[in-house]
């Protein structure tokens, strides 16, 4: 006699593989969309960076992100005066003097769960904001 379909727990051992390697695949894949989202607010922070350095040999002092918009060309396609490369991270001055900057990115929306708020000095270090300070943490930059 010839059976048709499938019995009970031939379905159910394939349900089991799918489960597996769901529990493999999601982790990796959310891992994979964080690091992108954080390279992408890691390119908007090298941007204030490099618009602060530009604005120092020109004018001889930093100054805020609003000033960079206006007078350096930094970009703001909405004109909200608001330099807003990702939306996953609010990118603004921490810290800025006429002659220091710290450049921050902080998570939002869907990336808020990161807790890494992302940072620029004005010497060239990169890190992270930790209970209101500036750490130099090269790790979180992937270098």
């Amino acid at each position: 006699m010839k059976r048709h379909g499938f019995s009970l727990i031939e379905i159910m051992i394939v349900v089991a593989i799918i489960g597996i390697l769901a529990s493999v695949a999601i982790p990796l894949y959310t891992g994979h969309i964080r690091k992108a989202r954080r390279s992408e607010a890691m390119t908007g922070l090298q941007t204030v960076a490099l618009y602060e350095e530009k604005c120092m040999a020109e004018k001889g002092n930093y100054n805020t992100i609003t000033y960079l918009i206006n007078s350096f060309g930094l970009s703001d396609p909405d004109g909200d005066k608001i330099y807003e490369p990702s939306d996953f991270y609010n990118i603004s001055l921490f810290t800025q003097t006429s002659t220091l900057f710290v450049v921050q990115g902080v998570p939002i929306g869907a990336q808020a769960g990161d807790n890494i708020t992302l940072a620029v000095h004005s010497d060239g270090r990169v890190g992270r904001i930790v209970l209101g300070n500036f750490v130099e943490d090269r790790t979180v930059w992937g270098q």
